[in-house]
This record gives structure tokens, C-alpha cells and sequence, in this order.
């Protein structure tokens, strides 16, 4: 294949369980299973953060969560150093405040469909009333008459809950004009679609018979406000709300995919698609992805699909995690990955030739800059760290998949081997972070000098 342009489709809280390509038969997604069916689908793959600020910059920069630092390279840095030209259509602001992210410092172009409206009164009326909502639960609790009458006036405000980005549909329709804007240079585009993100509101066509919009916005609300007062009926509304919302996702991507096709780019585009992180959606006790809500397989499994027709029908069951994708993308490109890097390219295990070392993969949780769990997955056991409070779980996710049973005790050696190789592991990155680092500044240094000399040498002629 004819490899010139890169197209990485991220979709914000997508699970793999939900996708047909990957066992699910309750929800057609024909544009994505086409993908798969074409290309190559990686089974077993997590994310290495629970949340988008952990997630996305250690995707991009190929470093775990807890060793990020601001002005890494990245798959971004590395492709325009190689000459792509490179766009991003994100509607997720907040990741522009992330000190360690910031993409659209990255990027040739980013569009960010910010407004005025949307960066302030909203999201401040959100979070007012979300504070609301907690502290009338947590003082008066859950049935009393005080939340009972908050419920209602939430429910009934008209402004209190609307889709806080634009659809797929707009993110499509930007990013195919710039693509042909581009002629015939190369380019790498991401498009980070946020549908699946609370609120979930599919558009009517997806909706399952007989849910109106009063159901959809009221659910909605109490899923925003009083999370903690959600009945089983509830989550049952937010389930049948997100299969639809997939069924619309899906339909973008195959517009997205037809319409490079359209542009003449089909034939020398590759496609990856993947996740930021899963979504929690009742399992557990637990709703949403933000906060404390565990380091759970719901909330880390992601999907990962390689539109490569020369790999067409391949099925990848080794573990990987999202550290590999940059690495990946670099190598489609023929672009030699950053010494920063942490993960490996997968084309080793799509080409069946090379080496690629399977190793544990590790996630972690956080709030702000502060680590609140980590879990290393190790062959069928998954061991998960609490550092507040200092205790651990262990699973086996071949025989537990739902990670119901904790056998952090009856397997009390394994657990604590798990753990010592956990932290070795961490410590080993670390110290090894810190020697390249200290490189890739010398390197840096000398380069900024070279720069210097050339210019003082222009300047005589």
C-alpha cells in the first residue's frame, strides 16, 4: 500500500463490547466492522489512563500518565519534522489547558469549535448546579423532601443539560475541507469525536421506540446532578441511550472514511480508530469515567482498528496498550519514533515479521496531577494499587472477566509479586525517563547552537 496520509479517528468513551467486530450483536455498526473486516482489529488493548487528561497525552507522546512532561515529542512533532502537514478537530476545550498536552500547540491547524457561550455561561452553570446536587444528597440525603424538590427543578430546567460539543457530523464536514484544501502534501488529521460523552443524546432516528425526549433529558440530568440517586431503571435508559449513540458514531465514521474516499484519498490513507477510555455504565456501583471510579477493564479496554487493506481480516489477541499507537502511526510513516518513547510499533504483529516484546501494560487514575491508582495487567491476572489508602486487589480476568472477585488474599504471594514487579517496573522507566531526557536536552542544546553558528554564517555572506 501506497502509504502518503494519516487519519487517527479517537472516539471519547467508546467500550469494544459495544461494537459488533468485537462480539456485540445488539448493536449494528456495519461502517466500523467494514473497517475491521479490511484492516486489522487488536483484541486485547487498554488505555493507559482512565480519563482524557491521562489518556490522550500518553497516547500522543507514548509515555505512561505518571512521567509526562510539558514540551515532549510527539507522534505530531516527529510526522511535521518528516514534512506532513497536520490538522486536529477536537471539540474537547478543556484538553487545551492540560500543561502536559495542550495539542494545539501541535498542530498546523486545530480547530477547537469554541464559542464564547460554550467556554463560559455553560460550563459554569454546570458546575454549579453539579455542586448543587452533591451537597444536597451528601447533607440531606438521597429521599429526603429538600433532594426530592432539587430533582424536580433540575429536571424541568430548560438549559440545564444540552450536547456540550458539536456532532460527528460538523467534525466530518471541517475536516474533509480541509483535507481537500491540501492537494496532493501529505497529512496526518485527528479527529476526536465526543458523542459518546455525557449527555448522551443520539439523535432521534437512533432512538429506541417509545423514548421521548422528556425520558432522554431527565435521565440525563439525574445522571449529571444526582449520580448517586440513579435506579436500575435509570441505567437501563443510559445503556439504551449509548447503544444509540454508537449506531450514530458508527454511521460518522463510515461518512468520514467514504468521504475520503470521495476526495481520492482511500487508496494511500491509513485509518486508525480508536479510544481515550472506556465508560462505566452501572458496573460496579460506578457511572461516567471522571474521578475516583476505579481502574476497572469497562473503564481501560478500548477499541484499536487498523484500516489496512494489505493486513485485511487480521486478528491481534496479544495485550497491548495505547503507548503503542504513536510508535505505530510513526512507523506507517516510515518515521523513526522520538528516544522518549515508552511503547513499541504493532507492525510486528500485523506483518507476523520483526520482534514486538510483550509486556505488562499499566493504567492509572487520577485527579489533577495526583496519581490515585495504578494497575499492571500480567498474562490473565490484573493487580490494581491503591496509593491513598495503600490496599491492593487482584483479579483473574481470564476466569473473573466482571472483576467481582478480589483474590488479593487468597493469592496473597501472587498478589505481592505482582506488586514488587509493578514497582520495579515504574522505577526502572523512571530512571531510564530521566537518562533520555537528559539526552534529548544535550541533543536539543546542540541543535540550538548549530542553528546559531549557521545564521552568524549566513549573515557574513
Amino acid at each position: 500500500m501506497n502509504v502518503r496520509n494519516l487519519l487517527l479517528i479517537t472516539v471519547d468513551c467508546l467500550r469494544p463490547d459495544y461494537l459488533g467486530c468485537y462480539g456485540n450483536r445488539d448493536v449494528p455498526t456495519p461502517s466500523i466492522d467494514r473497517l475491521a473486516e479490511e484492516g486489522v482489529l487488536f483484541e486485547n488493548v487498554v488505555s493507559n489512563g482512565s480519563d482524557t487528561f491521562s489518556s490522550v497525552p500518553s497516547m500522543f507522546t507514548s509515555r505512561l500518565p505518571n512521567m509526562l512532561r510539558p514540551g515532549l515529542p510527539s507522534v505530531v512533532s516527529a510526522l511535521k519534522d518528516a514534512g506532513y502537514v497536520t490538522a486536529a478537530f477536537n471539540p474537547n476545550a478543556l484538553m487545551l489547558l492540560e500543561p502536559w498536552l495542550r495539542p494545539h500547540k501541535w498542530f498546523d491547524h486545530y480547530q477547537t469549535f469554541l464559542s464564547v457561550e460554550r467556554r463560559f455561561v455553560k460550563r459554569r452553570l454546570k458546575s454549579l448546579l453539579t455542586k448543587l446536587g452533591d451537597m444536597a444528597v451528601s447533607r440531606f440525603g438521597g429521599g429526603s423532601p429538600a433532594t426530592r424538590i432539587l430533582m424536580e427543578i433540575l429536571w424541568r430546567l430548560p438549559t440545564a443539560v444540552d450536547r456540550p460539543c458539536p456532532p460527528a457530523e460538523r467534525l466530518n464536514e471541517e475536516a474533509l475541507a480541509w483535507i481537500e484544501e491540501q492537494g496532493d502534501g501529505r497529512f496526518f488529521v485527528w479527529v476526536h469525536y465526543m458523542d459518546l460523552h455525557e449527555p448522551l443524546l443520539p439523535p432521534e432516528e437512533f432512538l429506541p421506540d417509545g423514548f421521548s425526549r422528556s425520558l432522554v433529558m431527565r435521565v440525563n440530568r439525574k445522571r449529571r446532578y444526582l449520580r448517586d440517586l440513579l435506579t436500575e431503571e435509570d441505567l437501563d435508559v443510559l445503556r439504551s441511550l449509548y447503544r444509540a449513540e454508537v449506531r450514530h458514531v458508527d454511521r460518522c465514521v463510515g461518512d468520514l472514511v467514504e468521504g475520503l474516499r470521495r476526495l481520492g484519498h482511500g487508496g494511500n490513507t491509513i485509518v486508525f480508530l480508536t479510544a481515550d477510555h472506556g465508560e462505566m455504565l452501572g458496573e460496579h456501583g460506578k457511572v461516567g469515567h471522571r474521578g475516583d471510579v476505579g481502574l476497572y477493564e469497562r473503564l481501560l479496554r478500548v477499541p484499536l482498528i487498523i484500516h489496512d487493506r494489505e493486513a485485511g481480516g487480521t486478528r491481534i489477541r496479544e495485550p497491548v496498550s495505547l503507548l503503542d499507537l504513536g510508535p505505530t502511526i510513526l512507523d506507517y510513516a516510515g518515521v523513526e519514533p522520538p528516544p522518549t518513547f515508552q511503547g513499541q510499533s504493532l507492525t510486528p504483529l500485523i506483518r507476523g515479521t520483526g520482534r514486538y516484546k510483550v509486556r505488562p501494560t499499566v493504567s492509572f487514575c487520577r485527579t489533577g496531577k495526583r496519581i490515585l491508582r495504578v494497575a499492571m495487567r500480567k498474562g490473565r491476572y490484573k493487580i490494581v494499587l491503591d496509593l491513598e489508602t495503600g490496599r491492593r486487589a487482584l483479579y483473574d480476568l481470564e476466569g473473573d472477566p466482571n472483576e467481582e472477585r478480589d483474590l488479593s488474599e487468597e493469592k496473597g504471594a501472587l498478589a505481592e509479586s505482582l506488586e514488587t514487579e509493578l514497582e520495579e517496573l515504574l522505577a526502572r522507566l523512571e530512571k531510564e525517563s530521566r537518562g533520555v531526557l537528559e539526552r534529548e536536552r544535550v541533543r536539543m542544546r546542540a541543535a540550538r547552537v548549530r542553528r546559531k553558528l549557521a545564521e552568524l554564517e549566513a549573515r557574513k555572506q
